[in-house]
C-alpha cells in the first residue's frame, strides 16, 4: 500500500507540473493560436480548465508509469519465476516511447510555446540515452587508462557475445 501511494504521489504531483506547464503555455499564446492547438487536441467543446485537466491526465497516463496498464500478457508473467517486477521493464519501454513521440509532436506543433515544451520533454531521454553513456565512457578510458583501440580489440577477439556491440565502460 504503501509503495502504491508513492506512485500515486508521482502521479498526482506529474498532473499539476503538467497542468500549470500547459497553462503556462496557452497563457503566452495568441488567443486565435490557443484556440486552434485546443481545437488540434479535441478541446474546442470544453472549458480550458476541462481542457487542461483532459490533456495533463492524457499525459501522465502516458509518460507516468502505471502498472495497471500493462497487457494481460505482461501481467500473467508474473506468475513466472522471474519475478512480479515482470510489468517494469514494460511500463519503462512504453512511457519512454510515449515521452519521446509526445516531445517530436510538440516539437512539430505551430505554437513557439508547445515546441519549448517539446524541446524540455525530450532534453532528459536525450541525455539519458546519449549524453550519460558518452561521458562515462570518455571518463572510463581516461581513468582506467584502457584506450578505445584496445576495448575494441577486446570486443573483437575474447569478449562474451553480448559485449560485442555493447557500449563498454572500462
Amino acid at each position: 500500500d504503501l509503495y502504491q501511494a508513492g506512485d500515486d504521489l508521482w502521479k498526482i504531483y506529474n498532473f499539476d507540473f503538467e497542468k500549470a506547464k500547459l497553462r503556462n503555455a496557452l497563457e503566452r499564446m495568441p488567443r486565435e493560436q490557443r484556440m486552434a492547438y485546443v481545437q488540434r487536441k479535441g478541446g474546442e467543446n470544453m472549458s480550458l480548465d476541462d481542457f487542461l485537466d483532459t490533456e495533463a491526465a492524457r499525459i501522465v497516463r502516458n509518460t507516468v508509469p502505471n502498472y495497471n496498464l500493462a497487457p494481460e500478457a505482461i501481467k500473467g508473467l508474473r506468475k513466472l519465476p522471474v519475478g512480479n517486477f515482470i510489468a517494469f521493464p514494460y511500463e519503462i519501454l512504453r512511457t519512454g516511447m510515449n515521452t519521446i513521440a509526445r516531445g517530436i509532436d510538440e516539437l512539430a506543433d505551430e505554437s513557439v510555446e508547445i515546441q519549448k515544451i517539446g524541446l524540455r520533454r525530450l532534453t532528459g531521454p536525450l541525455t539519458t540515452t546519449a549524453v550519460v553513456p558518452a561521458t562515462l565512457t570518455q571518463m572510463g578510458y581516461a581513468l582506467s587508462g584502457v584506450s578505445e583501440e584496445e576495448m575494441k580489440a577486446y570486443q573483437r577477439s575474447i569478449a562474451p557475445p553480448w559485449e560485442r556491440n555493447a557500449r563498454l565502460i572500462p
